[in-house]
């Protein structure tokens, strides 16, 4: 009765353990139940094969007749069943290592690599948006209707624009005309070199 009392343990240990595995949220909340199944089931096998070893020493011991025929044929069957497991037990051990290495064996360097690569193609793409935006600007404000009125015209393209500030340098680094979003800012930092 023990013996299928931990059989039908594990093989609902089993079942349990096969649903887990197509939902990982199921996995989380079934642990340790699953655990629990089985070592309930390790510790009925461990006192079965125990109680049976200790009938057999015992029946050496005393020279029941078969006891030694009994002992090797046990000593045998122990070895043909862990000389497979062994082998099983290590290929999988070995299989399920190098499959989780080849798995997550990311090279990361290069990938690194590709994003820093992407991120500059992205600037340099950015910037040259940003300079044929400005070169655009200055066209604009190149034409002498807009020279007349150069405050109103850098308020305008720095709205239309949705630039944050927008400021015309003159000779010497000198502020022709200016526009920001914030009108109380600070008087525009000189560009540099």
């Amino acid at each position: 009765m023990l013996l299928i009392a931990a059989a039908l343990l594990w093989i609902v240990g089993l079942l349990l353990f096969s649903q887990v595995t197509e939902n990982s949220d199921d996995f989380a909340r079934w642990t340790n139940w699953i655990f629990l199944i089985n070592a309930v089931g390790i510790a009925v096998l461990a006192t079965l094969i125990a109680g049976n070893l200790i009938r057999l020493i015992r029946d050496h011991r005393r020279q029941v007749p078969g006891s030694r025929l009994e002992t090797r044929v046990v000593t045998l069957l122990v070895v043909l069943a862990i000389a497979p497991l062994v082998v099983v037990y290590g290929f999988s051990v070995e299989f399920i290592n190098r499959g989780i290495d080849e798995w997550f064996n990311v090279d990361v360097e290069q990938g690194l690599g590709n994003a820093l690569e992407l991120s500059q193609t992205a600037l340099d793409l950015e910037t040259r948006d940003s300079v044929a935006a400005l070169q655009a600007m200055a066209r604009e404000l190149d034409s002498p209707e807009a020279r007349a009125d150069l405050a109103t015209q850098v308020g305008r393209l720095q709205r239309e624009r949705g630039a944050r500030e927008l400021t015309i340098f003159g000779p010497n680094n000198q502020i022709i005309a200016t526009s920001a979003e914030d009108p109380e800012a600070a008087v525009p930092p000189q560009p540099s070199e």
